[in-house]
């Protein structure tokens, strides 16, 4: 191959580099500039999906908003209707007043002051005791002790409890021993003491004087604060039934018809005693003897009895006479008879306060 032709290859080649060379540059340019419009477009669908996402989410947000508003406004209907059923079904029940329940926690008062209320007629019973002089009233127990044994209630704890069984009509001693564990006003009164019924039987028991005293004290201090008016009172009296059987008690009249009868029954058998004597006795009357002798001893003992109740009735001076019960007598009131006693308060008109009290044996008020 000759050089020229070497050279016109070379100038072709290097021609054809030139073309070739434009060619590719004009491609690559087209190729980057398809990647960029690509790329632009991707980002548009990427943001236009983002923008559609939160669309999405905020929708979701709303839709989830109004369906617990939904169920808000489901409860407050069904919440109203259980409301106007109840006022319905209350409608057609009885109304009570609301108490407290007992499984709710409470602190009861730390003070036991606080049990009574100032006003409480309780603390003039209180008052009124600690005002006393007990000794001089004559109460057992009031007196020093000898510091032997075990120590004693105080009697005016004890006149407390009285005086507030007495206010209350409580008269059985296990009553008040059962109240002073459940009554907040003699839990407070008694300072929480607990005597038991047998103390307190006996302390109505030993010191009935000191109690009647105690009561004439009360009397006196109403007359001090012009409680009396003392210028109208009224009598009444009850009939309280004894413990005893009317044919246990006995006028002189009828001691004396009684007496009577037994002689006249005494005097048969003396003389059905006599007719078996004259006659001869013979075995099988030896029985009806010895029964006619016990009856005549039973009647004769019987006799003796009377003679002395009618010696004691005699020896009294009374119209009647009780075996079992000294006290007693039979008392008449609008036609019935009443073995037992005539209890009679005097009442003053201006504070209906008691005056006096007795126990009589007579069935007459005036």
């Amino acid at each position: 191959m000759s050089c020229a032709a070497v050279k016109m290859g070379c100038c072709q080649l290097s021609s054809l580099k030139k073309f070739e060379g434009g060619k590719l540059s004009r491609m690559l340019s087209d190729g980057g500039n398809m990647l960029i419009s690509a790329s632009r477009q991707a980002e548009t669908v990427v943001a236009c999906r983002l923008a559609e996402r939160a669309q999405a989410s905020r929708l979701k947000k709303s839709i989830e908003v109004e369906f617990n508003d939904l169920w808000a406004v489901k409860y407050a209907i069904i919440s109203f209707t259980k409301s106007i059923r109840y006022q319905i079904h209350s409608m057609n029940q009885r109304r009570y007043k609301p108490m407290l329940s007992r499984d709710q926690p409470a602190w009861l008062p730390a003070c036991l002051d606080d049990y009574v209320n100032e006003h409480n007629p309780v603390r003039v019973i209180d008052a009124w005791v600690e005002s006393l002089q007990l000794q001089e009233l004559g109460f057992k127990q009031s007196q020093v002790s000898s510091g032997v044994g075990q120590p004693a209630y105080h009697p005016k704890m004890l006149l407390k409890l009285y005086v507030y069984g007495y206010q209350h009509r409580i008269r059985s001693s296990r009553s008040l021993e059962a109240e002073l564990r459940r009554n907040l006003e003699l839990i407070w009164l008694c300072q929480k003491a607990t005597p038991c019924y047998k103390t307190i039987a006996d302390f109505r028991k030993d010191n009935v004087e000191a109690l009647k005293a105690a009561q004439r004290e009360f009397v006196s201090l109403c007359q001090g604060l012009k409680l009396f008016g003392g210028q109208l009172v009224a009598i009444d009296g009850t009939y309280l039934k004894a413990d005893a059987n009317a044919g246990t008690i006995h006028t002189d009249r009828q001691l004396q018809r009684q007496l009577e009868q037994m002689q006249a029954r005494i005097e048969e058998y003396y003389r059905q005693l006599d007719e078996f004597d004259a006659d001869e006795t013979e075995a099988e009357e030896l029985s009806e003897v010895s029964e006619l002798k016990a009856k005549m001893d039973y009647w004769l003992e019987r006799q003796k009895e009377k003679k002395e109740l009618q010696a004691k009735l005699e020896a009294s001076g009374d119209s009647q006479i009780s075996e079992v019960d000294p006290d007693v007598r039979l008392l008449k009131k609008n036609g019935k008879t009443t073995p037992g006693y005539n209890v009679q308060i005097v009442v003053d008109d201006k504070h209906k306060l008691i005056v006096a009290e007795q126990v009589t044996q007579d069935g007459n008020d005036k």
